[in-house]
């Protein structure tokens, strides 16, 4: 084996530790020609800025290099063998690759050969309870890195999910019209405690204000980036525990649409360490007033990179 295919099977091994994307980048340096030497610079941008706040001093340097080196040289990085393989996204420097095209019953019987063309993939057909079994029986489930679940769910669902050992490469969790108790967000919450848990979808899961504790005040939501919470339930006590949480500091994409925070809530949020740096986020229907979602807005560091989907106003009465 010689010693590049050597450094990429220690990343397919362990595709959530840096250290080995990290000394693959050294060799690209130590060994490549300028679009190798992009890609070491553009691995070791993406590595730092996982680790960073969106309101760290160097995050903007970072991201502008970031995507610099992506628009010049991502084509040469990236080449599918597949259409259907669509890249959804450079990840610490390596892309990943999406499975929707296929149903739970076809990914099941996919092999490893036809899943090395990346580290990680991204799967997003929804499971249902019906599914589940076959799903976690899946012998490259390893290779997933979202894992999404939807209604009806099994009794013991959440039991057999944390005791599954090939979901231990899954960061992003998708929960979509699922009944969950706070019980149960905690135990999956818990089981994923010092692993990579960087976006988490509740929409559609009537988990309320108590839900929204469990998530804003566990240290397995310190690495978040994504929150998607639409119509879960929650009102600006819900909002409250997130502006306050310690955890939830790193959120660039946050939905809360259709929940009950009204304008209290929307002063709770104000004070929230991630606002400055969100790029989307999503206050549809949630009874907040104009001025707060304008303060709300003023504060965010991208008013023309992003946006905020407002609650839409009703028109005056003409009388």
């Amino acid at each position: 084996m010689s010693d590049e295919k050597a450094l990429l099977a220690a990343i397919w091994a362990q595709p959530h530790e840096d250290t080995p994307r990290l000394v693959y980048a050294d060799w690209l340096q130590e060994n490549g020609g300028p679009a190798q030497l992009a890609r070491a610079e553009f691995i070791r941008v993406q590595c730092e800025l996982e680790l960073l706040p969106t309101y760290d001093p160097r995050y903007d340097e970072l991201e502008a290099r970031e995507q610099a080196l992506q628009e010049e040289w991502s084509r040469q990085w990236h080449q599918p063998k597949k259409r259907s393989h669509r890249l959804v996204e450079f990840s610490r420097g390596f892309p990943v690759l999406s499975l929707q095209q296929y149903s739970v019953k076809r990914l099941v019987k996919l092999t490893a050969t036809p899943l090395r063309a990346a580290p990680l993939w991204r799967y997003h057909y929804g499971t249902t309870g019906r599914d589940l079994d076959a799903l976690l029986g899946w012998r490259n489930l390893h290779r997933l890195t979202m894992f999404a679940l939807r209604s009806p769910l099994p009794k013991g669902w959440a039991t057999r999910l944390v005791e599954c050992p090939g979901l231990r490469n899954v960061s992003e969790l998708a929960f979509i019209g699922c009944s969950i108790t706070p019980e149960e967000l905690k135990l999956v919450l818990d089981a994923w405690v010092g692993r990579r848990l960087t976006g988490l979808w509740l929409n559609e899961c009537p988990v309320g204000d108590e839900g929204i504790k469990v998530l804003a005040r566990h240290p397995a939501a310190a690495g978040l980036r994504l929150l998607r919470v639409h119509t879960a339930g929650f009102t600006s006590r819900g909002a409250k525990e997130i502006a306050d949480s310690e955890y939830l500091d790193r959120v660039r994409v946050a939905t809360f649409g259709h929940n009950r925070i009204g304008t209290t809530g929307g002063r709770h949020l104000l004070r929230w360490r991630a606002l400055p740096g969100i790029r989307d986020l999503h206050l549809m229907q949630t009874g907040i007033s104009q001025s707060v979602e304008a303060k709300i807005d003023a504060v965010r560091k991208w008013p023309n990179g992003s946006w905020l989907q407002r609650s839409p106003q009703l028109p005056k009465s003409s009388s």
